[in-house]
């Protein structure tokens, strides 16, 4: 929490982004212009949704849903005339997470006032630590109404994936529709279940070494804990699934004899784990690893990622993205009756 003499701006980004992590459920549709070499303006649609688990069929495979589309509506000439598109690579932009705005901020202030969508909104720029974000120095900047505490326009810079000298793709974002705390909609329900895949490259090979620290200092290594049945819970600040994954290896934690060690794996730096986790009120251990380590060992390109451990030390499962809490159960059960 932020104490009340701190600066509006930072005050606006800390109440909005707490309104993004206690909602229910929200979808929205928006459009994301960019400009292009020549003059040329892109324009591609966007739509999103989430729905925790309170909000969701009883029935989905999977506790929670998110997902989203995208596509292009098309490349625009200085006149306005539509161009063609295939003259021009456009990639869609990846927004940044709502609830993780007011995280890690260098700076931020109020830059104005403009009415988006009938909707009278503050500015605000924000500069961050967090090189995610910031990789390339240049501010985001918000819309936000302060009544609703809602985002309805944004602008931020992200390194075009498609380009190969490094450029800039400069996006501005602005919100058609917000829907929130309602049942999530048909196309979200097929869109957003989050099913886990298996991944077979580090089955039954020994399982690379973790080195990192706990949340208080400690010295954390993976082969320390050989002898036991280990599960490893790779996750990220920035990551809504994630929070549910760990939720349910939480359950199974408190429910299994000794014999089982559950330890999740970070990148991100110790304060920001530590308020992601408390904010959400979440209680497994952390081991936070340097980038680029256990990270890349283990093959980690989406999250969230669970990999189960024998206690010979060989890796038996490795599952990318949500796993039902059963199948997560019968696996380590088998590890444990061996």
């Amino acid at each position: 929490m932020l104490p009340a003499s701190e600066p509006p701006a930072r005050r606006l980004l800390e109440d909005t982004a707490r309104k993004y992590q206690e909602l229910g459920s929200y979808e929205y549709s928006a459009v994301a212009t960019r400009p292009l070499q020549g003059g040329f303006t892109a324009k591609v649609e966007l739509k999103y949704g989430y729905a925790s688990p309170k909000m969701t069929p009883p029935e989905l495979p999977v506790p929670m849903l998110s997902g989203g589309q995208a596509g292009l509506i098309g490349v625009f000439d200085p006149q306005g005339e539509p161009a063609r598109p295939e003259l021009h690579s456009v990639a869609t932009p990846v927004l940044p997470s709502l609830d993780e705005i007011a995280w890690r901020v260098a700076s931020a202030e109020v830059a104005g006032a403009e009415t988006v969508q009938s909707h009278k909104c503050q500015i605000v720029s924000a500069l961050y630590e967090d090189k995610r974000r910031n990789a390339i120095g240049n501010s985001v900047r918000y819309w936000i109404d302060p009544e609703t505490k809602t985002i309805w326009k944004m602008q931020f810079s992200e390194i075009d994936p498609l380009s190969r000298s490094g450029e800039l793709a400069h996006w501005t974002v602005t919100w058609d529709t917000w829907v929130e705390n309602q049942a999530p909609s048909t196309w979200l329900i097929h869109a957003g279940q989050w099913r886990a895949d298996e991944r077979p490259a580090l089955i039954g090979r020994k399982a690379p070494q973790i080195t990192g620290h706990s949340l208080s200092g400690e010295p954390f290594q993976l082969s320390k804990l050989r002898g036991v049945v280990v599960v490893l819970d790779f996750w990220g600040t920035w990551c809504g699934p994630c929070s549910e994954e760990m939720a349910a290896l939480e359950r199974l934690k408190a429910s299994l004899p000794r014999g089982v060690e559950i330890w999740s794996v970070a990148e991100d730096p110790p304060d920001a784990a530590k308020r992601w986790l408390n904010e959400r009120g979440r209680t497994l251990p952390a081991a936070i690893v340097p980038e680029h380590s256990a990270f890349k060992s283990y093959g980690v390109d989406v999250l969230p990622q669970v990999v189960i451990v024998s206690p010979q030390g060989t890796v038996v499962h490795q599952w990318a993205g949500l796993k039902k809490e059963s199948d997560l159960r019968q696996a380590v059960e088998a590890l444990l009756s061996e």
